[in-house]
């Protein structure tokens, strides 16, 4: 239902153009349609898998659009993926609303009311830049990984907290070290995802479970922590962060709003 209803939703999209960001993506995308994987030689491979002006480039989505561009470059082709990924994540969604509302309402009411859930977030009027805006695989990708980790993570908490058997190592390694960079290197948004996990981890299952498991989340969640304050020292310095503003029509004023330049 999900798939059905989202396809027949959003299939109007796919037959527009490429629209506003979409247009730093039509050089690498053209030159990788026309050289094929031989765009990647030398220091080709610095602009298809390289987004400028991002740290550290969002590769893994601008890969992406490389392997689209094999097969053409009709926005269509780009779109229709787009759209694949939004409905993937939508399922991934209804998986994650399932594991956590049958915790508490039981296995048949938690699957009407996930699946409410993902309709909603599948087509919310929102959601329209996911598919029609090209540009935007790379928010859904860092999206779908993230809401894979959530949902990763979900079931072997709800699991454990059941009575069942206790998370094993390797089940937290998909969704605590996996899943939090792919989300990262699709999009900076993804260096929440330890973030989501942790108020995730306070608010439905604080901290419970068995000692091995507290104290494996604590270091985790800990030195989590430590990293992100180091990766935003490091790669998003204050002067940075200003020269975003050197081509805009207003300037960042703390407690104010932006004020418009004169002349």
């Amino acid at each position: 239902m999900i798939w059905g209803l989202g396809a027949l939703a959003w299939w109007p999209a796919l037959d527009g153009p490429w629209l506003y960001d979409d247009g730093q993506l039509q050089g690498p995308i053209a030159t990788m349609h026309a050289q094929g994987l031989s765009a990647l030689a030398g220091n080709g491979w610095r602009e298809q898998l390289i987004m400028a002006g991002n740290v550290p480039g969002r590769p893994l989505a601008m890969a992406s659009f490389a392997l689209n561009a094999l097969a053409g470059t009709d926005p269509f082709g780009f779109k229709a993926v787009n759209l694949a990924l939004h409905l993937a994540t939508g399922t991934l969604v209804f998986l994650l609303i399932r594991v956590l509302a049958g915790a508490a309402a039981g296995e048949r009411r938690s699957d009407a009311f996930a699946l409410v859930v993902a309709l909603v977030w599948v087509l919310h009027p929102l959601q329209v830049s996911t598919v029609a805006y090209v540009v935007q695989r790379m928010t859904i990708l860092s999206a779908l990984f993230s809401v894979a980790a959530l949902g990763l993570y979900a079931r072997v908490r709800v699991r454990e907290l059941a009575g069942g058997p206790p998370a094993r190592l390797l089940e937290l390694v998909w969704p605590l070290l996996v899943l939090p960079p792919l989300a990262f290197l699709c999009k900076e948004n993804g260096a929440l995802l330890p973030l989501l996990l942790l108020t995730m981890e306070l608010v439905l299952f604080r901290l419970a479970g068995t000692a091995r498991t507290k104290h494996r989340l604590a270091a985790y969640f800990g030195l989590a922590g430590i990293a992100l304050v180091v990766l935003a020292a490091a790669l998003f310095p204050p002067d940075r962060l200003l020269a975003a503003y050197a081509g805009r029509d207003f300037t960042p004023r703390a407690g104010h709003a932006p004020i418009m330049r004169s002349g």
